[in-house]
């Protein structure tokens, strides 16, 4: 009940007040992209979809992919190639099909198998790693980077 005074006497308001809406943002941990749940009095529940993350780069850049696969090219001998490489993945990250890629430039089994060796610690999508076993002909090579990529 709600009385005022005024000059032309006395007001008497017998509504029950309405409770004010105190919305309170949950947020629901659900791969992206995120919920967003407003919670106001029991009967309503407002969802609001919210923005998908930024993209997030994965493995190196196309550019900077280009420029290490034609520097690698550019090396005559395996080893040189492999140290070129090996340069490179001390900062660099790759993924799955960019190893592959890699893989497919040497002639050798020993050069392909050492790739994997190289970049195994810098692939940032392991749960593709099944897919670089296509990458070699001889079993004995499959075994070896399966064994690698324990």
């Amino acid at each position: 009940m709600n009385i005022q005074m005024g000059p032309g006497g006395m007001a008497v308001d017998i509504r029950e007040p309405q409770p004010q809406v105190v919305q309170q943002p949950v947020i629901v941990h659900q791969p992206p992209p995120a919920v967003i749940i407003h919670q106001a009095p029991p009967q309503q529940v407002v969802v609001q979809q919210a923005p998908p993350p930024p993209p997030v780069q994965l493995g190196m850049s196309a550019a900077d992919f280009r420029a290490l696969k034609k520097a690698i090219k550019d090396e005559s001998f395996e080893n040189q190639q492999l140290n070129v490489l090996q340069s490179a993945a001390r900062r660099a990250q790759f993924t799955v099909e960019q190893v592959g890629e890699l893989i497919d430039l040497f002639d050798f089994s020993s050069g392909k198998v050492k790739v994997v060796e190289i970049t195994r610690p810098r692939i940032v999508d392991r749960e593709n790693l099944f897919q670089l076993y296509s990458h070699f002909t001889f079993d004995s090579d499959k075994d070896k980077v399966k064994h690698l990529l324990k």
